[in-house]
């Protein structure tokens, strides 16, 4: 049996082990007091010219709002698409959106090269859930450290943004450190939910509307 001195021991022991422990826990989990990137309004960046981007800057802008964090679109005029990503690297924006094979072939133009020949090889065509796959998987692959993404959406988009053989799967890419872990689920989820039927009906309601805010609030809602 244990005496009361060796009994002391052991407790303050266990009660070292447990602080160490939730002092882990706080590590993972930052406070978002302490962190002015995750206080920080957060920037969308979109091209005002082309429809599917207001709507999909739309989206993400009314989502992080419902989250409780701050967000506003900023509206390029004079958009490359092809320089997107230029811009979470100069940090004029926090959050751009646009598809996986676009993504690719800017980040990596030899790698989507073969990529594109080999998904056309494929009986299933690069349309296919493995193209799609595939695709996504060398676009993560491609982005810089600090950027990441979510799972892509099933809808299909960047029609407007040159000829590609690869999926154009619409994703949005922001900075690894300017989201909780609520806010990320909550990007997550809505764009898994967006289905390229979902896009074209988004469009018809924003022309029939003459507002994309109102047409993606009244879609978030469903």
């Amino acid at each position: 049996m244990l005496g009361r001195r060796s009994l002391r021991t052991v407790t303050a022991a266990l009660l070292v082990g447990a602080l160490a422990v939730l002092s882990g826990c706080v590590k993972e989990q930052p406070d978002r007091e302490q962190s002015s990137e995750l206080i920080e309004p957060v920037v969308v960046s979109v091209d005002t010219k082309s429809l599917e981007q207001a709507i999909l800057g739309e989206i993400y802008r009314q989502t992080l709002l419902e989250q409780g964090r701050s967000a506003l679109l900023q509206t390029e005029t004079a958009f490359d698409p092809d320089n997107r990503i230029d811009r979470l690297y100069s940090g004029e924006a926090d959050l751009v959106v646009g598809c996986t094979g676009s993504f690719l072939s800017d980040l990596d133009p030899s790698g989507a090269a073969e990529l594109s020949e080999s998904l056309a090889a494929l009986d299933e065509g690069p349309n296919s859930a493995v193209g799609m796959d595939q695709t996504h998987a060398e676009f993560i692959g491609s982005l810089p450290g600090f950027m990441t993404t979510t799972n892509p959406s099933s809808a299909q988009g960047c029609a407007d943004e040159g000829d590609s053989d690869l999926p154009q799967n619409i994703v949005p890419v922001f900075s690894r450190q300017i989201f909780e872990r609520d806010e990320l689920e909550a990007l997550e989820s809505v764009t898994r939910a967006l289905t390229s039927l979902d896009l074209e009906e988004l469009k018809a309601a924003a022309e029939e509307k003459s507002s994309v805010s109102a047409a993606v609030e009244e879609w978030l809602q469903v």
